[in-house]
């Protein structure tokens, strides 16, 4: 009997032993795990200050060279300033870099490439700067050209970089996730074994707080996921009142750029015309005839100022916010050529043109967009033959980016082309295919013609051979309002 009772105290103790060497084991596998995420974290927040000053030195860089484009072309002390401030920031966050990686092996040898680069970027740089305005324009070319080769190896170099820190911060996390796994299933059975110990010593108490370990779990659980919302909502919120901020932002500076360049820009240009015509009228009959093909050139550039003016002002105030309506594109198009018959009529040009569909569309930049592509085709006629521009529209079924169906609506000419690996860039800003005093345009329209048909979700193409003509598709979804049957082709002729 009093060995069955010895017994019978014993096992309370061995359990008390038992269960407080599982804690103690618990204890220690959480302060692990809890050194194990400091450390991880640590790592990831070194990643993401690497990647960071990465971008301060390639953006530090570029800013250099757009201040030393912009002091080499206007002579503005503004873009000056600008220039030494950035090349003095450079060399900071080279260095700040340099404490990230010192001693990281791979990491570092990219740095010791960046860093011997970026010297020597900044030597160029400096040259050119120290040498303006004494400086050849080809030896400055010359170094514009080779000082946009050693960009490009930097930014690659950086690139590479980046990309090594993406890897490392991949591995950090895969074995973060590995010894997370490992640490939670020894969790796992060091408290299952704990749980199946105090069962058998203490099942009544055991029940009790089993039944309150249950509550205060799912009550943790709920709490949890109400932070979780709670800090995914507010998360949210933050970046999107950044957001609204940034897009008011760009909102003011191209509202600034746009009344500069419809006023600050023009009144110039304005006096210079007023100048130019009073000297000529004053003085115009005792021109020699080299000073009359010069005051003819500075027309000319007058003009074809304006013309840049005006479309750069129509380009950055395209936008979605003007009130859609149903548009009669015939109503449309007889206007435009109402407007271009003075054109029309001195190439003697022949337009042909189909049946229109009705379309939800904003009138004015449907306007512009057909006075657009018929004063392209009129401008890149061929002088051999006379210009015949076919205007054609058919409901076909979508293709590229739309679904369902949609109206094509063709401009075809037979104009003098272009090549055919010119068909992408010719819808960019200050993008021609054809370059020489000979070719009028601005290098805006076709830009402006693409702005308009994405305003209006809609896509546009070229397709074009050397001396074989051209044709403009535009693809409109299908949100016409009235269909319009198919009609024999009409004819306009303007000689």
């Amino acid at each position: 009997m009093l060995v069955e009772k010895k017994r019978k105290y014993n096992w309370p103790l061995l359990s008390f032993f038992v269960t407080a060497s599982l804690l103690l084991a618990l204890s220690l596998l959480s302060s692990n795990r809890f050194q194990v995420q400091k450390n991880s974290s640590n790592w990831v927040t070194h990643t993401y200050e690497v990647k960071i000053k990465l971008q301060q030195v390639l953006n530090g860089i570029r800013d250099a060279e757009s201040n030393a484009r912009g002091y080499f072309l206007t002579s503005d002390t503004t873009f000056a300033r600008q220039y030494l401030k950035s090349i003095i920031a450079i060399p900071v966050y080279i260095q700040e870099l340099h404490s990230l990686v010192s001693g990281q092996g791979g990491e570092e040898e990219y740095f010791k490439s960046i860093r011997l680069l970026t010297h020597t970027r900044i030597n160029e740089l400096n040259l050119a700067f120290n040498s303006f305005p004494s400086i050849p324009e080809q030896k400055l070319n010359e170094l514009l050209i080779r000082g946009k080769y050693l960009s490009d190896i930097v930014t690659a170099q950086v690139l590479h970089m980046q990309q090594l820190e993406d890897r490392l911060l991949k591995e950090r996390f895969k074995n973060w996730e590995k010894q997370e796994a490992n640490a939670s299933q020894i969790n796992f059975f060091l408290s299952l074994f704990s749980f199946i110990i105090l069962i058998a010593s203490f099942i009544t108490m055991l029940k009790e707080r089993d039944h309150r370990h249950k509550s205060e779990s799912i009550a943790g659980i709920l709490e949890e996921k109400v932070k979780e919302r709670t800090y995914e909502v507010e998360y949210k919120n933050m970046v999107l009142f950044q957001q609204n901020e940034e897009l008011e932002k760009r909102n003011d500076e191209l509202s600034s750029f746009n009344f500069i360049v419809n006023h600050d820009l023009k009144e110039p240009l304005r006096k210079i015309r007023i100048f130019y015509e009073r000297i000529e009228e004053i003085e115009g009959e005792e021109f020699s005839p080299t000073s009359r093909i010069y005051f003819k050139k500075i027309n000319e550039s007058i003009v074809r100022m304006q013309n840049l003016l005006n479309d750069v002002y129509a380009y950055s105030t395209l936008n979605i916010k003007e009130k859609f309506s149903e548009v009669d594109l015939n109503t449309i198009l007889t206007k435009v050529l109402k407007n271009l018959e003075e054109d029309i009529q001195k190439q003697g040009a022949l337009i042909e043109y189909s049946r229109l569909p009705k379309l939800i569309a904003i009138p004015d930049q449907i306007e512009q967009l057909f006075t657009n592509l018929l004063h392209n085709s009129l401008s890149f006629s061929r002088q051999d033959i006379e210009p015949v521009i076919s205007i054609s529209a058919e409901k076909i079924k979508c293709i590229h980016r739309l679904h369902g169906t949609c109206w094509k609506i063709s401009f075809q000419d037979n104009g003098i082309g272009f090549d055919p690996e010119h068909r992408e860039n010719i819808f960019k800003v200050f993008k021609k295919a054809h370059q020489g005093p000979k070719f009028s345009g601005t290098g805006i329209g076709l830009a402006i013609c693409k702005k308009i048909v994405e305003n209006h979700k809609g896509v546009i193409m070229a397709n074009s051979r050397i001396d074989q003509g051209s044709t403009i598709t535009i693809l409109f979804p299908d949100n016409i309002s009235s269909n319009v049957a198919a009609s024999p082709p009409e004819q306009k002729i303007m000689a």
